[in-house]
């Protein structure tokens, strides 16, 4: 049977095979580009340039330019108000259109092909819609008329027509920008505008005072936009351009060139002219002397508030040599932030940004390079500068013993000190609080785990605490003295001051003291011994003393401690609201002074404007609960509370924050938008992935060298993270991400995207091939021609830097006509279904005019596929008929919603796209003669691709029903739209579209045949704090489903607790298989068995089977065939480094063997795997990978051929996956054998997904949406959430499909969820409860082998 591509498959043709094409059903080798080490790590990259020709040449000389344009205007019903400037090569004017002002300008080409490159340089710019550059209104080309005026050439003059609103100019305005906010302001404008158009490709090149616009609004603020660009240079900046560009590309430096000296006009207009600044950029030692006069004149205005950060702006942005300079995105972000963060990247740096300026990579001595923090019973310790790491593991009389409180470690005696809980229990409220303590002592071992027991340290009598945090202070003069201070946060009334709430504290003393030598008994008894060692010998020995540390009356809530060697003082913060109006409050406490109790101190909010500083206070910031608090410098600090990062400075009693104005006021917005780039209300920039134990117990930030660093965990790897500050950019950069269990940085492991694999692959390919150039146009040399008949043709074309497109050439008549189809072209249209042009220009050949459309490279035209099937009598499926309605009945909604018509749509119109779609050409054509309508011409190709005809031979539509014989319903959707046609009800006639495309979809569908593998659903209960359980729910042949419930038990009959990391799988029938969940030190895997019965509950032994072989952790387990097989999953290496692997290995169940197969095409963890009796295949989908990134939302799959012992890997942009795909779920999907079609499941609130498809082009694809009636809608649950210690419906074996009916046990409600989908427009769900209760059985002896 065939398809839309010609095969059984979604498969490219053979000669394309060999590479990652982004089409359906691609294939690689196990040998593939993934293997290649020639594939670089991501890089950024500026886009190519777009080409605007600029003349010199003098072209006319004006008699009476006023005359010339009150004829030329004069058919436009515009009147001119004024000529602006008339020179040999434009002429621009003040025009009026009614009362409206407008700007007319008229530009001259003695060169058709320079005139057309500039028009669809300007429509390009143009269609990028951005906010902050002006567009025109009307743009046109025509030939020039000789009017009152003398051409200065023989050849033909063609002139460029633009009306653009009229602003007023930032020349204009010059007077009124004297404060550095204004500045600041315009710069902030431009500087993004300038970066959206470097983004898009486009280089400005026209930046000066007269192209910035000013717009003045009610409330007295002002925007600032650039102009359309002048598309002339005068001779100043012409030898500037010439001095800093030598390719293209080099017009973005000229852009940031020209910023920066704008930046400098703007700060002292009277200084240097614009101009003046333009001619001295290109002379290295004066324009260095001229930077040096605007820093003097700066600081002579300010004096002591001199601008610091404004000052080294004036050198950043003004470098003189080109590979010196800011990209512009750099130039946006600094300015953004300088302007809404306020005084302190303002008028000065902030505590921070002076101390990164001038002590950059300075050691601070007195910092700890000790960081730890604590995960359940263990204790995470790296030293920073002997770049050891080890962890603890806690128990105590060989029970784990979780730690649950603050810790505080003490470098001298190598002790970690905590308590065993953090406040009474409630029955024995007067219990003492017991001070713990563990050894550690292994710094200098190579092993990476070490077992610990828990030792009593201190019982503190006739004490209470609640939530204590713990602080060492070691003594100045003594490098063993040090003193351990206990903050309480219970309050307590003082009984002197009125009652006055106050929360205490205990301090431990530490000293050596001399004390009497305790001699034994047994020593008495013996008098040698006793006149050796001396009965009155005084030795050394650490004495601890509990005494009453300060009160502080301040803090009635929860506060934070730290503690400042310097001054010898301890701080405390309290949670506090609206912080920027009210500053921080803060308790101190002095060790030397002589007051016994804190003491209350505020820092304030540093802010350069009232305007400002009232839009901080607005925002009502509250913070608590501080993850660290850092020490910078002598009295500064960096404390991370409440999303943001404040910089404390002690010294001058104030704060900054990291944050802007903006970021705070969006950071809700933008963590939705980007969670990454916002884990904070700053940016984070360089982290792709999540951090846990940010804010766990243990201190694992510190600050040194410039850098903040931090050790956490990524995964079930413990990392050290180093960040870089920026803060004039409001923002941390991560710069390494190191793993300390294998010394990688694992930002250089970042997967790579698909497309990064395809383009690396693509050079490769494209490199070993020899291609025939037919002809060059512009810089598209043509290497294939795919359709062409009398005024039209299609070309296969790529650039130097061999970049692929598709080339539609129409020949036009006139110039006037290049004009229309610019003006008809320049629509903002995005769609799915519609082949939309990137590019479009005209040129001339052999003295006629063409028009060229630049698009995504197509492989072929319908056209050419009807040939095809024509030879092989080869008709169009229903279901690939199905998915050619709706492409063109979607592509045409599309452009209706933009109040659009095709007008040229044909059977040629349909084109299939290298990435695998089928798209619609032609639709920015003018409209075809004897044009009627879209839906007119819809049905004629409909009715080609029924009868296999080609356009030519279509003249009316055969209505006869043995020509629509095998499409199910089609002939009567086609009476039905004549009918609705003229009615203009385009929207019914689509809704009746998409209704018949589904009636053909399933046409061929049997459900009477439908069956999945299994015969049962399973599902497994996993917590720590619950009885661990497996529930088998058997399907066939049952008028009610019954709910199995099966305990599991070791051979002594405890019960058998189930990780998350244990993976399952089942024979169908009454064996279920899983894996151990083994993490430390590990060389193979525990392997289980677990049989049952059709008892309803039962306890069953588990069987041990013989070892994985080798250290996987949650590797993806499949069944079939008798045969187990084990793919993917975290291998284990030593130090408990783990990495996710791509082995796969195959387990004999009769035999009771593995082997190792072929690896898998990529590394892989968390996937689903199915198996296709009839196809001897392995499907694999979903999971995570350190080789490509899997996320993006395109079918993503692996396929393994039992027989052969061969893996591909396929991908289909085609088509959307029909499940959400990360490391937090497993996709819930299974297959129908003898079908090959597969169902997958996926839950939102109240709402299911259904979807039916197939991994052939064209194949099957039926959605489902079904509403849960009986849901609460209050009782929601959050599948967005991203937690590992649950897996909330996403359990691949808790599904099945029997006959019409779709099987899911809900595993939030233990409901039984039934699904029937013969009825494809109107799905019924039904819900049997399951009624699962604990039971307490017998255990069934068994054979084992001892867990």
């Amino acid at each position: 049977m065939g398809n839309i591509c010609g095969s059984s498959k979604r498969v490219v043709p053979k000669l394309m095979k060999a590479s990652l094409g982004l089409r359906s059903g691609q294939t690689i080798s196990s040998q593939s580009v993934f293997n290649q080490a020639s594939l670089k790590p991501k890089v950024t990259d500026l886009p190519p340039i777009n080409i605007l020709e600029v003349s010199e040449d003098e072209i006319v000389k004006w008699d009476d330019p006023q005359k010339h344009l009150v004829q030329l205007l004069r058919s436009r019903n515009y009147r001119i108000s004024k000529i602006l400037t008339a020179n040999g090569q434009q002429i621009t004017a003040e025009i009026l259109e009614g009362t409206k002002q407008l700007i007319f300008k008229r530009q001259l080409y003695d060169n058709f092909d320079m005139a057309s490159n500039n028009i669809s340089y300007l429509y390009n710019l143009n269609k990028l819609g951005l906010e902050g550059l002006i567009q025109f209104n009307t743009l046109t080309i025509s030939i020039f008329e000789a009017q009152q005026f003398q051409i200065k050439t023989d050849k033909q003059v063609y002139a460029l027509d633009r009306v653009i609103p009229q602003f007023t100019t930032l020349n204009d305005q010059i007077d009124q920008i004297k404060e550095i906010e204004q500045v600041l302001l315009v710069l902030e404008c431009v500087s993004e505008t300038l970066y959206q158009l470097h983004k898009n490709g486009f280089a400005y090149r026209f930046l000066r005072p007269q192209s910035i616009m000013v717009r003045d609004f009610k409330d007295k603020s002002k925007k600032y936009y650039l102009s359309n660009p002048s598309l002339q240079t005068n001779p100043t900046e012409q030898a500037l351009i010439n001095f800093i560009v030598v390719q293209q590309k080099d017009f973005y430096q000229y852009d940031i060139a020209m910023f920066g000296i704008l930046f400098l006009y703007l700060l002292d207009p009277k200084l240097y002219t614009f101009e003046q600044l333009v001619q001295i950029r290109s002379k290295n030692y004066e324009w260095y002397q001229t930077l040096d006069k605007y820093k003097k004149a700066l600081q002579n205005k300010y004096q002591e508030d001199t601008p610091q950060i404004i000052v080294q702006m004036i050198e950043d942005f003004n470098q003189y040599e080109k590979s010196d300079m800011m990209k512009m995105i750099s130039v946006y972000e600094q300015i953004k932030s300088c302007r809404q963060k306020g005084l302190q990247t303002f008028f000065k740096n902030d505590s921070l940004g002076a101390y990164l300026q001038f002590h950059k990579n300075t050691r601070l001595d007195y910092v700890s390079p000790w960081l730890y923090f604590t995960k359940t019973n263990q204790i995470h310790i790296y030293n920073l500068l002997t770049n050891r790491f080890h962890y603890l593991k806690i128990y105590r009389k060989k029970e784990s013993f979780s730690i649950h409180t603050d810790i505080i470690y003490n470098e001298v005696d190598d002790k970690f000190f905590f308590f065993a809980r953090n406040s009474a229990p409630k029955d024995k409220p007067n219990e003492n609080p017991y001070l713990l303590k563990v050894y550690d002592e292994c710094h200098e071992k190579n092993m990476i785990s070490y077992r610990r027991e828990v030792e009593l340290f201190k019982e503190l009598k006739n004490i209470k605490i609640e939530d204590p945090q713990l602080l060492f202070v070691k003594d100045k003069d003594s490098e063993t003295d040090s003193t351990l201070f206990i903050f309480n946060h219970l309050q307590v009334k003082d009984e002197l001051k009125d009652m006055e709430e106050y929360t205490n504290s205990y301090k431990l003393q530490f000293s050596m003291e001399q004390v009497q030598n305790e001699i034994s008994f047994d020593a008495k008894d013996d008098q040698q011994l006793l006149s050796a060692i001396g009965q009155d010998e005084m030795i050394n020995k650490m004495v601890v003393k509990v005494q009453k540390g300060p009160r502080n009356y301040s803090v009635k809530k929860v506060a934070y401690h730290f503690y400042d060697p310097h001054n010898q003082t301890i701080y405390s913060i309290p949670n506090f609201s609206n912080i920027f109006q009210n500053g921080i409050r803060y308790g101190y406490y002095q060790l030397e002074s002589d007051k016994k109790h804190f003491r209350e101190g505020i820092l304030r909010f540093a802010c350069s404007s009232d305007v400002l500083f009232k839009q901080f206070c607005a925002l009502n910031y509250l913070y608590r609960k501080v993850q660290f608090c850092v020490e910078v410098q002598h009295g500064v600090f960096l404390m991370q509370a409440a999303n943001n990062i404040f910089i404390l400075d002690f010294n001058f009693k104030c704060f900054y924050s990291l944050a802007s104005l903006t970021q705070l006021q969006k950071h809700k917005e933008n963590q939705i938008n980007n969670p990454y780039l916002y884990l904070n209300a700053y940016e984070t920039r360089n982290q792709p992935f999540e951090l846990k134990c940010i804010d766990s117990g243990g201190r694992n930030w510190c600050f040194q060298e410039g850098y903040l660093h931090l050790v956490a965990r990524k995964e079930i790897e413990t990392v050290h993270c180093i960040y870089d500050i920026i803060p004039n950019q409001a923002c941390l950069v991560l710069l390494n991400c190191i793993s300390l269990h294998s010394n990688k940085d694992l930002l250089t492991l970042i997967p790579k995207s698909i497309i990064q694999i395809y383009s690396s692959n693509q050079k490769i390919i494209d490199s070993q091939k020899r291609k025939s150039t037919i002809k060059t146009i512009r810089q598209y040399n043509c290497i294939e021609c795919l359709f062409q008949e009398n005024n039209e043709a299609y070309f296969q074309a790529e650039t130097e830097d061999k970049k692929r497109y598709y080339l539609h050439a129409v020949q036009v008549q006139s110039v006037s006509e290049i004009s229309i189809l610019f003006q008809y072209f320049d629509k903002k249209l995005q769609s799915d279904y519609l082949l939309t042009p990137v590019q479009y220009f005209a040129c001339t050949e052999e003295k006629q005019y063409f028009m060229y459309y630049v698009n995504e490279e197509i492989i072929s035209t319908m056209e050419n596929d009807i040939s095809r099937r024509r030879l092989k009598q080869d008709k169009f499926q229903p279901k690939e008929l199905s998915l050619l309605i709706k492409i063109l009945f979607r592509g045409m909604k599309d452009l209706d919603d933009n109040q659009l018509q095709h007008g040229n749509l044909t059977i040629n119109s349909l084109c299939y796209t290298k990435k695998g779609l089928i798209k619609i050409s032609g639709w920015y054509m003018t409209n075809r003669p004897k044009f009627e309508s879209d839906v007119d011409d819809a049905l004629k190709v409909i009715y080609g691709l029924v009868c296999l005809k080609h356009q030519s031979e279509i003249d009316k539509i055969d209505m006869n029903e043995e020509v629509w014989q095998g499409y199910d319903t089609l002939l009567d959707f086609v009476k039905q739209v004549r009918k609705l046609q003229n009615s203009n009800t385009f929207a019914q006639i689509f809704q009746l579209a998409m209704s018949t495309c589904k009636v053909l979809n399933a046409q061929k569908i049997d459900f009477n045949n439908f069956q999945s593998n299994s015969q049962s659903i399973m599902w497994v209960q996993y917590e720590k704090k619950k009885n661990n359980y497996i529930i088998v729910t058997p399907i066939q042949g049952m008028k009610e489903p019954r709910f199995q419930k099966i305990n599991l038990v070791k051979h002594n009959g405890h019960p058998f607790k189930i990780s998350k990391f244990c993976m399952f799988t089942f024979n169908f029938t009454n064996t279920i298989y899983f894996s151990g969940a083994q993490k430390e030190e590990i060389k193979s895997q525990l392997f289980y068995e677990v049989q049952f019965n059709s008892d309803l509950n039962q306890s069953i032994q588990v069987k041990r089977l013989p070892d994985i072989p080798y250290g996987v952790l949650a590797p993806t387990l499949l069944y079939c065939d008798n045969q187990i097989y084990s793919i993917g999953g975290y291998e284990m290496f030593e130090n408990m480094h783990k990495n996710i692997t791509d082995k796969v290995y195959v387990y004999q169940t009769k035999q009771r063997t593995w082997a190792m197969v072929a690896k898998l095409p990529i590394t892989l963890y968390g996937s689903t795997a199915l198996y296709s009796g009839e196809q001897k295949k392995i499907y694999v989908f979903g999971g995570v990978s350190n080789e490509i990134d899997l996320s993006p939302d395109r079918l993503i799959y692996l396929t393994y051929d039992v027989q052969l012992d061969k893996w591909e890997f396929n991908v289909d942009l085609s088509f959307k996956s029909p499940f959400p795909n990360s490391r937090f779920t497993k996709p819930m999907i299974d297959i129908v054998n003898g079908d090959n079609i597969f169902v997958s499941f996926q839950k939102a609130d109240d709402q299911y997904l259904i979807q039916l498809f197939e991994l052939t082009k064209g194949g099957i694809s039926l959605k489902f949406q079904v509403k849960d009636q009986q849901k609460n809608k209050d009782a929601k649950m959050d599948f967005d959430k991203k937690s590992d210690l649950k897996r909330f419906l996403q359990d691949d074996l808790s599904m099945m499909i029997y006959r019409e009916s779709l099987y899911v046990l809900d595993e939030d409600t233990h409901n039984l969820h039934i699904f029937r989908l013969r009825d494809i427009f109107h799905p019924q769900l039904d819900i049997v409860p399951c009624q699962i209760q604990e039971y307490a059985a017998p255990v069934r002896q068994q054979s084992t082998i001892e867990v």
